[in-house]
């Protein structure tokens, strides 16, 4: 592991979250045009631990390890590997574009850390909204999709983030 600036692990915090919400956008409007499948749903019970102690280890391996040993193991791969996205699901174009992203970040840092952390970032928000079934998020939606309001402060974090990377990294 190569390691990266304090401000390059900031901006790759903050890069995350804009990058996130923009994913969570387009993963609204795929759901939209083509149905999310039964078994993607299923996962949703997985993500449901009967104690405190299960919630612990659930985290830890979805959002602490499985990111570190995929960006370790796999960083990179889907950005230099073309896939064939029609015979996919519907949910390979977010995850495709996300794969390409972590490898563009990997490559632009010259470090994995910054694709850890946007993984890490992407399974902490799924973690937290899969198992908070009390958890509102009328604030952030409009009309079952993302609030053009989140969606316009998504793309200035990840504008500004990249951008600070890039001077960051040149």
């Amino acid at each position: 592991l190569k390691p990266v600036s304090f401000n390059t692990i900031i901006n790759s915090i903050i890069f995350s979250i804009g990058i996130i919400i923009l994913f969570d956008a387009l993963d609204r409007v795929i759901h939209q045009i083509v149905p999310t499948p039964d078994y993607i749903i299923d996962l949703g019970k997985i993500m449901q631990p009967d104690s405190t102690l299960g919630l612990i280890f659930l985290f830890l391996a979805v959002v602490v390890m499985a990111p570190i040993g995929e960006e370790i193991v796999l960083g990179g791969h889907i950005f230099n590997t073309s896939i064939e996205i029609s015979n996919l699901s519907n949910r390979a174009l977010p995850i495709y574009l996300l794969g390409i992203i972590l490898g563009f970040l990997s490559w632009k840092t010259k470090s994995v850390i910054p694709s850890i952390i946007l993984h890490s970032v992407n399974n902490g928000m799924a973690f937290i909204l899969t198992v908070s079934d009390e958890y509102n998020v009328d604030f952030y939606l409009w009309s079952n999709y993302v609030s053009p309001v989140f969606i316009i402060i998504a793309i200035y974090l990840s504008y500004y983030s990249i951008n600070k990377i890039n001077q960051i990294n040149t």
